[in-house]
């Protein structure tokens, strides 16, 4: 069974409810994420972060083959409700994203910091900030405050590398069902 067949374009209304399907169970991949890449916060555990990136490449899958769907499907005849709806989708589609590339910035920093024994784990949350406006108490626009450049680019080029290593040892792809 797939959930977004180009020959559910035929019907528009029921092709938008495919897309709303995919969009849930992209969500749900980011949620899975997101609570395994917070509770590597607490503790260090590189196959946690593996899964992490296993979650956040099936969701960035989701999100191409959603937007190709999402180009084809404004190019029918959808009521307004539904052209309202599908603009909603697209929208959100790229937060949930968002989210799941938050959730890969926690876990190679949470990793960096354990090969670099350089930071402390308070240092890793203020640094990631999705971790910051879910933990911090503080209101979101102190919590915002940008890190200085010159820090942020040397920890992001060596994150890159941590993240390539780790891709490359990612967990083989589960026997997953991908509706997509």
């Amino acid at each position: 069974r797939k959930l977004l067949d180009t020959r559910f374009l035929n019907t528009p209304e029921f092709a938008l409810s495919q897309c709303k399907t995919a969009a849930l169970e992209m969500a749900d991949y980011a949620k899975k994420g997101l609570f395994i890449s917070i509770d590597m916060i607490g503790s260090y555990d590189e196959e946690k972060a593996k899964e992490v990136f296993y979650y956040e490449d099936l969701v960035d899958h989701y999100e191409d083959a959603l937007d190709d769907y999402f180009v084809k499907l404004s190019t029918e005849h959808l009521s307004p409700k539904s052209s309202q709806q599908l603009s909603i989708l697209m929208h959100s589609i790229s937060d949930i994203e968002r989210i799941s590339d938050h959730c890969s910035n926690i876990a190679i920093n949470v990793l960096q910091t354990e090969e670099d024994g350089l930071q402390t784990i308070r240092q890793v949350m203020q640094s990631s900030l999705l971790t910051r406006l879910l933990m911090s108490p503080i209101p979101a626009s102190r919590a915002l405050r940008p890190v200085a450049v010159s820090q942020k680019k040397a920890s992001l080029r060596k994150a890159n590398l941590l993240q390539r290593k780790l891709r490359q040892q990612a967990i083989p792809a589960k026997k997953h069902t991908m509706l997509i």
